[in-house]
């Protein structure tokens, strides 16, 4: 008789064949902090963050972020890609030693590359977007395409990458069935003063396909930027021919006029895009009547201030797939006693239906009192799995009183919600996983280290959870020099189904 271990794994116990660098290692199997350094000499020369994360058919873990690193122009921060195998050992078969940096430049200057999104091609190939930063401020998104082993794919716009504009930034990215790239970030306008939610449009081949941008200019605020990017395809059957619709949801912040000076006011901001049988994307007008929708969580006249960062496919309510809307997620933040804004924040959720109706919005406070100034949550990155339930990371902080001056600590933490937002208690400790290690691996959140999840990953394999972040121990110090921070949680169900993929 053969015993599948992931049928009996507790549900939210971290996974103990998920080893460690034996230097980085602090204690804890399935959790640990990669402090390898890609050669900088600078006083950033370790300083390192782990953005998102995909999970291959094999279960190789890809992971995409950046760090610093010296070029033949001087120190800067590159863009990495980095691999690791079922067990967490690096694959020293990708790339070059098991990663793949890049360093950008423009003639004899340094150009800073930030990837902070990745998606996986049926093939193989992996997809990666993010950002590069020229001398003088000047920034543009970018989306590059890796072969299997870590190459560069030159069948892509010919050279691997493509630029997106001077002006743009890459947040989210997703694979259309048709093999279409989709981008989702900000777009500038030509007078370089007003930021609105962008969506770019690459072929498979890398071609352009176009962009659409979307401007909310609350109040004459025109600071307005998409974080996540949710995809969801369907076709309807109608004989004898039947049609095909993508529905692109793109979440992140929207800037208000402030209530007072120093008072900030945003909001969760959704636009919706839709195209029909591999046409041209448009506004889906049936979304909230225009494809805009802007979303507070009021509690008072002053402490409507809301990021939203992350987002997912509503559960489906029908026997067959058609566009469900979406579910958003961030931080709320909160004013308490009229204390100084952004002194502390909840964790938000949305539900949003497929016509832009707000059907349930929920927002929660953790571990430490929220009259407290500098206690800090929020959701990052989530996913959605077969029974409606998600599973969230993010942080969760201690308040400045608690902590050392002139830093907020966090925890980086996995949680798993209800379909009705309520906390699944089945899962870690009553529904809390907490990834935080000090130097002896002593797990749990402490005064003089920051600690946070951003994105999240499903291994089709074995059926855990994989989380990635960054680390660093002594913030209330200059520089903060930050590390990658991964784990590796067991799901426990052992025939869970993630509805959508993660990258959000």
């Amino acid at each position: 008789m053969v015993l599948c271990t992931q049928a009996i794994a507790a549900d939210g116990d971290w996974d103990p064949s998920w080893i460690a660098h034996p230097s980085d290692q602090k204690g804890i199997p399935g959790l640990f902090e990669d402090t390898w350094s890609l050669g900088g000499t600078g006083i950033y020369s370790n300083s390192m963050t782990s953005y998102a994360t995909a999970v291959q058919n094999d279960g190789k873990v890809v992971v995409v972020g950046f760090g610093w690193n010296t070029s033949a122009n001087g120190d800067q921060n590159a863009c990495v890609v980095r691999r690791y195998n079922v067990d967490g050992s690096v694959d020293a078969s990708f790339g070059n030693g098991g990663a793949d940096v890049l360093n950008w430049s423009n003639g004899n200057q340094i150009v800073n590359c930030y990837f902070k999104a990745v998606a996986l091609q049926s093939d193989g190939k992996i997809v990666a977007a993010g950002q590069i930063v020229y001398v003088g401020g000047q920034a543009e998104g970018i989306v590059q395409r890796f072969n299997s082993d870590g190459s560069w794919d030159g069948s892509f716009n010919s050279n691997s990458y493509a630029k997106l504009g001077v002006g743009t930034d890459a947040n989210g990215v997703k694979l259309a069935p048709d093999g279409d790239v989709l981008v989702g970030g900000g777009y500038t306008a030509a007078n370089f003063n007003d930021l609105d939610f962008g969506l770019f449009v690459r072929g498979p081949d890398g071609t352009d396909l176009g962009h659409l941008s979307a401007a909310f200019d609350h109040g004459g605020a025109k600071n307005d930027v998409a974080n996540a990017l949710v995809l969801q395809s369907y076709t309807i059957f109608q004989l004898p021919t039947s049609h095909h619709y993508d529905v692109v949801y793109l979440v992140g912040a929207i800037d208000n006029a402030p209530y007072a000076s120093g008072q900030w006011h945003r909001s969760c901001g959704v636009v919706a895009f839709k195209r029909s049988d591999g046409g041209a994307f448009g506004f889906d007008s049936s979304f909230n009547s225009g494809g805009t929708l802007a979303v507070d969580f009021p509690v008072g006249p002053f402490d409507t201030d809301t990021l939203c960062r992350a987002a997912v496919g509503r559960p489906q309510t029908l026997p067959f797939f058609f566009n469900s809307g979406v579910v958003v997620g961030g931080e709320r933040y909160f004013t308490p006693n009229g204390a100084p804004l952004a002194s502390a924040s909840y964790y938000a959720l949305a539900e949003i239906d497929a016509s832009g109706a707000v059907t349930r919005h929920d927002d929660f406070a953790f571990f430490y009192d929220l009259n407290e100034e500098g206690a800090y949550n929020s959701i990052n990155g989530f996913a959605r799995d077969h029974t409606g339930n998600l599973v969230t990371v993010g942080y969760a902080g201690i308040g400045a009183a608690n902590s050392p001056a002139n830093h907020q600590p966090s925890d980086g933490v996995i949680r798993r919600f209800n379909a009705d937002f309520s906390l699944d208690t089945s899962f870690g400790d009553f529904g809390t996983v907490n990834g935080s290690l000090d130097s002896s691996g002593v797990t749990g959140i402490l005064p003089n280290q920051r600690e946070w999840f951003g994105s999240l990953a499903y291994d089709p394999v074995d059926g855990r959870i994989v989380a990635v972040g960054e680390r660093t121990p002594w913030i209330q110090l200059a520089p903060n020099l930050y590390s990658w921070f991964l784990g590796v949680v067991r799901d426990g169900t052992g025939d869970r189904i993630f509805a959508d993929s993660f990258d959000g």
